[in-house]
């Protein structure tokens, strides 16, 4: 199995984090103190029907993640998988690609490959940008009886959308991506989304 050495090296991440297929992935040092600001200092005017309701259809907050948090733990449980989540405010480390930051490394933009098309994407945890593929929240984790098989999942906004792409690329410089099968995520990503 190739390395995952050139994902590592396409990051300009130190040269002591590397990929061993027997170990686990090691936390990173890089942080993103833009990926950390809140989104409650926002203001979103709420229409006259959703006075109970902070958020409006389409946007994402802070109480949006705590619920995406909550839907991934049941979710997880279901699924006999184990994930790290942005939602949790974690820097989730998939082979040494430490999430948010790779969004800012300007490196990372150009290696990303959704449904067989190489694109930009954008970190956009407020769902503000006019991007035409913002992710809002990222996850990574493992099947509980393989815990060096890594998955990623990008929660995403794609042209308006909510998407939830998944990838277990293992080598080369390219993160390849598609929209998950797995109609549960999907749907209860979809109907957070659109609350």
């Amino acid at each position: 199995m190739i390395s995952l050495a050139v994902v590592v090296s396409w990051l300009s991440f130190s040269a002591g984090h590397h990929h061993n297929n027997h170990s686990s992935t090691s936390s990173q040092s890089t942080t993103l103190s833009s990926a950390k600001t809140s989104s409650s200092s926002s203001s979103v005017a709420a229409s006259a029907s959703s006075t109970s309701n902070p958020t409006s259809i389409g946007s994402w907050s802070s109480a949006k993640d705590k619920q995406l948090s909550s839907f991934m733990s049941s979710w997880q449980t279901k699924m006999s998988q184990t994930y790290t989540g942005t939602y949790d405010g974690n820097e989730p480390n998939f082979y040494g690609i430490a999430f948010p930051a790779a969004f800012s490394n300007a490196n990372a933009q150009g290696h990303f490959v959704f449904d067989n098309t190489q694109e930009d994407v954008t970190w956009d945890p407020t769902n503000q940008s006019q991007a035409d593929l913002k992710v809002l929240a990222v996850a990574v984790g493992h099947r509980n009886d393989a815990a060096t098989a890594l998955i990623l999942y990008f929660f995403a906004v794609k042209n308006g959308q909510p998407v939830v792409y998944v990838s277990q690329t293992t080598n080369g410089p390219q993160v390849y991506f598609q929209k998950t099968d797995n109609a549960d995520l999907q749907n209860g990503f979809a109907k957070l989304y659109n609350k």
